[in-house]
C-alpha cells in the first residue's frame, strides 16, 4: 500500500509538504508546479483515492482585431485574457489566438474555441463554419444563438441599476447617459439605453438628460463625444453615467480642460470595473462584474462540454457590485 512517506521519497520532499500539498484537493494541488508533480508522483505510484489530472486540450480563442491593441480602453478584454490564460494553465490547455480578420479559413485542430466580444450574427455564423467543434463558448453580452452555445455574461440590468440607485440615492437627480454605438447584434433588451429608460421610468423623480451615442467605447471616443456636445450648446446636468469606464476617462479630461471638475461639479458613475478608474483623483465609481472570472468560467465550460457533450447549455452571470470611489458628489448634505 503506498503511503505518503513513498510519494514524498518520490517526490524529494518531506512528507509534510506532501500531506499539504494533497489535502489541497484536486485544483489547489495542480497550481502550482511543485503541486502538480507531487500529484503526478502519486498518481504514478497508485495512491488512494486519486482523481485522474485533465487532459491537455487545444483551445482557438477568435477575438475582434482591436481588442488587445490598447491596454486602457481594452482593460474588460485583456482582463477577461487573463482569466482565460490562468484557469487554461491549471489544465495545461494550449492557448492559440486569432483576430476576426484573419480566421478565413476551416480549424480542424482544436478541442474547443472560446469566442470574445459582442458579433454581428453573420460574423458568428462565419467563424462557426470556420471552427470544426461543437465545443464553444461565448464571452460577451449575448452569444448567437443563446440556446445552442455555452455563454459567459453579465446582467446589464442590474449593472445599470447599481449605478443609477447610487446616484439616486445621493441627490443626483438628473442624468446625462453617454455609451459607444452597437454594432453587433444585440437584442434591445441588452442594450443599456433600454435599462436607463426602465429605471427613470420606474423613478420619474429623475430626470433624463440624453443619450449620447459614441463612436466607439474608448477614451478617445469619450473625448470627443463630450466635445462636441458641449459645442452644441449641452449643458452638464447632476451627473453622467457611462456605458464603460474608458467613456468616462475621456468624458472627465474633456471637462477637466473646461474647468469642470468630477466630485465637485458634476457626478460621474461607469460600468467596468477596471484597474485604470481606480487610480484617478477622485477615483470613479463604477460597477465591477468580475470580467477575469468570466474568463476563468468559459475554460470551465468548455471542460464540462468535452466531459460530458450532452449536457444542457449554461448561461453564467457574475453578481456585478460598486467599486469605492469619490466621483458621486452627496447633494442631500
Amino acid at each position: 500500500m503506498v503511503t505518503i512517506n513513498d510519494i514524498a521519497r518520490e517526490s524529494g520532499v518531506s512528507p509534510a509538504t506532501v500531506s499539504r500539498y494533497l489535502s489541497k484537493g484536486h485544483r489547489g494541488v495542480v497550481a502550482t508546479k511543485r503541486g502538480r508533480e507531487i500529484y503526478k508522483t502519486a498518481l504514478r505510484l497508485g495512491y488512494k483515492n486519486m482523481e485522474s489530472l485533465p487532459s491537455p486540450k487545444k483551445i482557438l480563442v477568435v477575438h475582434k482585431d482591436k481588442h488587445f491593441h490598447e491596454k486602457v480602453d481594452n482593460a474588460y478584454y485583456f482582463s477577461i485574457r487573463n482569466g482565460i490564460e490562468e484557469e487554461a494553465a491549471l489544465n495545461d490547455d494550449r492557448l492559440s489566438y486569432i483576430s476576426l480578420s484573419l480566421l478565413n479559413k476551416e480549424v480542424y485542430d482544436v478541442d474547443g474555441a472560446i469566442l470574445i466580444g459582442n458579433h454581428k450574427k453573420n460574423d458568428v455564423e462565419r467563424i462557426l463554419s470556420f471552427i470544426k467543434t461543437d465545443n464553444v463558448a461565448f464571452v460577451g453580452k449575448l452569444g448567437f444563438p443563446p440556446n445552442a452555445h455555452d455563454t459567459v455574461t453579465y446582467d446589464v440590468e442590474t449593472c445599470v441599476m447599481l449605478c443609477l440607485d447610487a446616484l439616486r440615492i445621493k441627490g443626483n437627480m438628473s442624468v446625462l447617459f453617454v455609451d459607444g454605438r452597437d454594432t453587433a447584434d444585440i437584442p434591445f433588451m441588452y442594450h443599456k439605453i433600454t435599462s436607463v429608460i426602465g429605471y427613470i421610468r420606474q423613478y420619474p423623480e429623475m430626470k433624463f438628460k440624453g443619450n449620447i451615442e459614441c463612436d466607439g467605447f474608448g477614451s478617445n471616443a469619450g473625448y470627443n463625444a463630450m466635445n462636441d456636445y458641449l459645442a452644441s450648446g449641452g449643458e452638464i446636468p447632476d451627473a453622467i453615467f457611462t456605458g464603460t469606464d474608458p467613456l468616462a476617462i475621456g468624458i472627465r479630461k474633456a471637462l477637466e480642460k473646461k474647468g469642470l471638475h468630477n466630485g465637485k461639479d458634476y457626478s460621474l458613475v461607469s460600468i467596468n470595473g477596471d484597474d485604470a478608474v481606480k487610480w484617478l483623483e477622485p477615483s470613479i465609481v463604477s460597477v465591477c462584474f468580475d470580467s477575469k472570472e468570466m474568463g476563468v468560467e468559459s475554460i470551465r465550460l468548455l471542460h464540462e462540454r468535452m466531459k460530458n457533450p450532452l449536457r444542457k447549455h449554461r448561461c453564467v452571470y457574475f453578481a456585478p457590485y460598486l467599486t469605492d470611489g469619490g466621483s458621486i458628489i452627496d447633494r442631500n448634505q
